[in-house]
């Protein structure tokens, strides 16, 4: 597991409460802390223990350790997109075979390790479905369309005869995908800061693989986002204007990769 965090201690600390309800115990667990806090430090020493307690330490891994959390403190800010790269390093370099990211707004549920695992054996990247803050079905948009820079809207959303959608994008809410995809397209891009970091990479993998999404619910968001309502037809997240700066500049570097 994969986790970028950013002054959200109380959302880390109900994402911590769940990885400790799993029926299954994570290779690793490593926390990369924006913040470099000494509050979160402290979460994961105390997380670190607690996870001792009930399953043990593990195998050794690249550093010569056993012990199932790992917290990677930055020197600065580095957003969502940063701090996943260096995540995703860290797990390379320790020996992962798989890497299971997630921001620290959602909670996984009891089970979601058990639900991906069959996916594995034939897939390598592998996106579960999600809760919304208010319990309901969370729609995610899968399918990026390269023509008008957006996801697709109107994508179906049943799964088929196959149980299962492919897609050509990522969330890094929950995205599971495999060693040798990171071997042949590299580390989730730290330019992008906030906003589509996962979209690309996910477009990338897609080049090597096929990806895809499939019905099992493994994590519930735990953030309210606000939304605009448009004539009670349409919603759109409201954001803050560094949120929208982000969204705009991104769309060069994005645009750059599908011209290259």
């Amino acid at each position: 597991m994969v986790i970028t965090t950013y002054k959200r201690q109380k959302l880390l600390a109900t994402l911590f409460d769940s990885i400790l309800a799993l029926e299954q115990a994570p290779w690793r667990i490593i926390v990369v802390d924006n913040e470099q806090s000494d509050e979160t430090r402290g979460m994961v020493e105390e997380f670190e223990a607690k996870v001792t307690d009930q399953w043990g330490k593990t195998v050794v891994d690249g550093d010569s350790n056993q012990s199932r959390v790992v917290y990677a403190p930055q020197t600065e800010n580095l957003g969502g997109a940063g701090g996943f790269s260096a995540g995703v390093k860290k797990a390379y370099e320790l020996g992962a075979e798989w890497f299971w990211v997630m921001d620290d707004d959602v909670a996984v549920l009891p089970d979601a390790i058990a639900k991906l695992a069959p996916w594995t054996k034939r897939h390598e990247v592998i996106q579960g479905s999600r809760f919304d803050y208010d319990g309901g079905p969370f729609y995610w948009q899968y399918d990026f369309r390269i023509g008008l820079g957006i996801p697709n809207p109107i994508a179906p959303a049943a799964f088929g005869p196959a149980g299962y959608r492919v897609m050509n994008t990522l969330c890094f809410e929950g995205g599971l995908f495999s060693r040798r995809v990171v071997k042949e397209i590299g580390l989730p891009d730290p330019r992008f800061f906030i906003y589509w970091d996962d979209t690309i990479y996910g477009y990338r993998a897609s080049k090597v693989t096929q990806p895809i999404v499939v019905p099992d619910v493994i994590l519930r968001r735990t953030r309210e986002i606000g939304n605009w309502d448009i004539a009670g037809v349409r919603q759109l997240n409201s954001t803050s204007d560094m949120n929208r700066y982000h969204i705009m500049r991104n769309r060069g570097y994005m645009a750059r990769y599908f011209m290259v």
